[in-house]
């Protein structure tokens, strides 16, 4: 089960299934401290009985119907003050897949996968730093493919949009192919383009829209993203930057 062919590819060249896990990954991360993983290495589950989301939340996935799995990269190179880059490329790569079956994808910041007003996948990037370097990244990706139902309800899968199953290996595939492409362009240093790649994905970019600051309803335009991440929201003519617990959309 999820066999990728390839001679080039090294994301995915290892890929451990394991039909019921608590956490990708968490058990990704036990590997790598135990030096039985590298990078590229996957772990996969059908059924992730305690998926991780962003600040804690709860990633709600039906046995056998999504992809929940997690990727181990080692970007030594990366400066520290560039780590928010990990959640580019990963957010791209997704991206990119989607747009072979459905319309309409975007990213929300910081790198949640929309298809227009609902979520359709999500990314919880962990990093583990050996003095001034990154010394691991294990990308955790939850995509909803197969479910018709959720408990959420902003939350959509490709079966929903595309009115028919998909194959999961083959999205799969697709996904360490494409998560390969951009962490090469992210190797040699393309910050630029991925910046210009991701501002263009970026959900709500340039348009006038609610968010809670401080627990009060302001009317913003997203208008980007600075180095470390945070997003910047023009305010009545004047730019504040907000980390993730800073702002709310609505």
């Amino acid at each position: 089960m999820y066999k990728i062919h390839t001679e080039t590819l090294f994301v995915g060249k290892e890929i451990i299934f394991l039909p019921v896990c608590h956490s990708t990954n968490d058990v990704l991360s036990d590997k790598v401290k135990s030096g039985s993983a590298f990078e590229g290495t996957v772990v996969i589950t059908s059924h992730q009985t305690a998926g991780k989301g962003q600040m804690g939340n709860k990633w709600e996935a039906e046995p056998g119907q999504n992809l929940t799995f997690s990727v181990l990269f080692r970007p030594s190179f990366l400066p520290i003050q560039k780590q928010f880059f990990l959640a580019v490329f990963t957010s791209l790569a997704l991206a990119d897949v989607l747009d072979q079956y459905i319309s309409d994808v975007s990213i929300k910041w910081p790198n949640d996968i929309y298809i227009q007003d609902k979520k359709i996948g999500g990314i919880l990037i962990e990093n583990s730093m050996k003095g001034e370097v990154i010394d691991y990244s294990i990308s955790g990706i939850g995509l909803n493919v197969n479910q018709k139902k959720f408990e959420e309800k902003k939350a959509v899968s490709l079966a929903m949009v595309t009115h028919a199953p998909v194959d999961l290996e083959k999205v799969l595939a697709h996904i360490l192919e494409a998560l390969e492409h951009y962490y090469l362009l992210l190797k040699v240093g393309k910050y630029d383009l991925l910046k210009t790649a991701y501002l263009h994905r970026l959900y709500r970019y340039q348009e006038y829209h609610l968010f809670e600051i401080n627990q009060q309803r302001v009317k913003g335009m997203i208008v980007g993203v600075n180095e470390e991440g945070k997003l910047a929201v023009d305010v009545s003519g004047k730019v504040y930057y907000f980390g993730m617990k800073e702002i709310k959309f609505l």
